[in-house]
């Protein structure tokens, strides 16, 4: 899958020589031979699924089949929710199967129809191993090293070792969809919706009370000015607004450079978690069914006064005693390690597989 594939063409893969299968979208090739591979197929066909599902279980032989003629040793995918992944994982036996996780995975919203099914997995931490065994999916190897892109980011900015710039860093799920007037607003998650816009009220208020210095980590790659106008309504001139250059990771810099993180539903949150940063997640839905973690880094009262106060406690809490408190809890859900950084192992697999 090409999405964010720079990640890996640039910190994995470098030297080696490689080919990109893209999905978006995916390109069919029907020659002679792919054909012949396909009727050959045919007597190993899974006839039922073919029955409920025959485009979808067409597409899976077609793959098996181009996989076959390509005939790589390694397969490694960012796209790790994607049960097309397992399904080839079960047909094409030849290869090492190497899938990162891409976002947090506790979240009552995943998509449970689908079976996932890794070689290797390399996965954030404890908890996504837990998550994973509970919802019936599974992995022959768990790999809990934490973010592939956290790790990239501590090893390319020198930033947390540095004075922070910003008290706290707002991250954004900001969406084209978040003005209540549009007719959609109630069908796409509303109750996270008005989480996120009360989060950011209550912050507004916040922040100019107690005179801080606030960077919002904007989200949009192609709504940058409606994205900017909404947060604008918010605090005016009173935010330093990042636009969001992904692949350069400028929303991790953000963190890095923050005494503070906060957001609502964003793995970006427990990333910072994970980079020693002090964190917390909104969330005022009365339900799990965007954050599941313990109330240590999750405020759930939709309270203005409880809201300030939570947030000068972690302000002025010394940060080395942040993380003393919380390094345990830290590293079950994001198992980060500066010195050995996920794309640094799973290089180190990559090379002992070929």
């Amino acid at each position: 899958d090409e999405s964010r594939s720079e990640y890996l063409e640039n910190y994995v893969l470098k030297d080696k020589y490689y080919i990109i299968y893209k999905m978006r979208p995916e390109v069919v090739f029907l020659n002679p031979l792919i054909l012949l591979f396909l009727l050959y197929k045919l007597r190993f066909f899974n006839w039922k699924r073919l029955k409920y599902n025959f485009f979808g279980t067409l597409l899976d032989y077609y793959r098996y089949v181009i996989f076959s003629i390509i005939s790589p040793e390694v397969v490694i995918t960012f796209n790790d929710n994607s049960g097309a992944i397992g399904r080839l994982v079960n047909n094409y036996r030849k290869a090492t199967f190497i899938a990162i996780q891409n976002g947090k995975r506790n979240s009552l919203l995943f998509n449970k129809n689908i079976k996932l099914k890794h070689d290797h997995y390399f996965c954030f931490g404890e908890n996504d191993i837990n998550f994973f065994k509970e919802n019936g999916f599974s992995a022959k190897h768990y790999h809990p090293v934490g973010s592939f892109r956290a790790g990239i980011s501590m090893e390319i900015f020198d930033e947390l070792t540095k004075k922070n710039i910003y008290d706290i860093c707002l991250v954004s799920i900001w969406r084209p969809w978040i003005n209540q007037n549009l007719p959609n607003y109630k069908s796409s998650f509303q109750d996270i919706w008005d989480t996120f816009n009360h989060t950011n009220t209550m912050m507004n208020k916040f922040i100019q009370s107690n005179n801080l210095k606030i960077c919002v980590a904007m989200r949009s790659e192609h709504h940058h000015d409606r994205e900017k106008q909404y947060w604008q309504s918010f605090f005016g001139d009173r935010a330093v607004l990042i636009p969001n250059d992904i692949i350069n990771l400028s929303s991790f810099k953000a963190v890095q450079q923050s005494n503070l993180v906060i957001g609502v539903a964003s793995t970006l949150v427990l990333e910072s978690f994970g980079m020693g940063k002090k964190v917390l997640y909104c969330d005022f839905t009365d339900s799990n069914k965007y954050v599941d973690y313990d109330s240590s880094i999750v405020f759930r009262k939709k309270n203005y006064n409880e809201f300030s106060n939570r947030l000068e406690k972690l302000i002025k809490e010394p940060n080395d005693r942040y993380i003393s408190r919380n390094d345990k809890y830290a590293k079950y859900l994001m198992n980060l390690d500066i010195k050995n950084p996920p794309h640094i192992i799973i290089r180190k697999l990559i090379e002992g597989s070929l």
